[in-house]
C-alpha cells in the first residue's frame, strides 16, 4: 500500500510503510521517497493528550500576554501626561544626574517586570 500523505521536509512525497505497535499506541509510519526519512504519526490517544498539552501551555502564554499587555495600560497619559523632557532633563542635570541613567534605570525595572511575569513570578 503506497498511499502518499503528505511531504518530507526534503520536498519529496511520504509514503505509508508500516505499523509500530505497543501496548498502549501505534504509530503509522512514513518513508520520504528522496532521502529515506521515516516520520512516525502518533495514534489518536497520544494525539490528544499531545493536544491537551499544548492547549494548557498555549493559555498559560495567553495569560502571561494578558498580564504584560495589562501592565502597558497601568499608566495612561489621561492620568500621567508626558513631561517637558526638555525640563526634566535640565532638572535631573541640576542635580547631578543624566536623564540616560534615569532611562536605562526605568528600562531595567519594566524589562526585569516583564521577565517575571515569562518566568512565572508575577500574577
Amino acid at each position: 500500500m503506497s498511499e502518499i500523505i503528505k511531504q518530507c521536509k526534503c520536498g519529496s512525497e511520504l509514503f505509508y510503510t508500516e505499523i509500530l505497535t505497543s501496548p498502549n499506541s501505534f504509530q503509522s509510519v512514513y518513508k520520504c521517497s528522496k532521502c529515506g526519512n521515516r516520520i512516525g504519526i502518533l495514534s489518536s490517544g497520544e494525539m490528544e493528550h499531545d493536544i491537551a498539552l499544548l492547549k494548557a501551555e498555549n493559555e498559560e502564554l495567553h495569560d502571561k500576554l494578558t498580564q504584560i499587555d495589562n501592565w502597558c495600560r497601568a499608566y495612561p497619559l489621561s492620568v500621567f501626561p508626558e513631561p517637558d523632557m526638555k525640563e526634566v532633563r535640565m532638572a535631573l542635570e541640576a542635580v547631578g544626574i543624566t536623564i540616560d541613567s534615569v532611562a536605562a534605570s526605568i528600562m531595567r525595572r519594566l524589562l526585569n517586570g516583564i521577565q517575571e511575569i515569562v518566568s512565572g513570578g508575577v500574577k
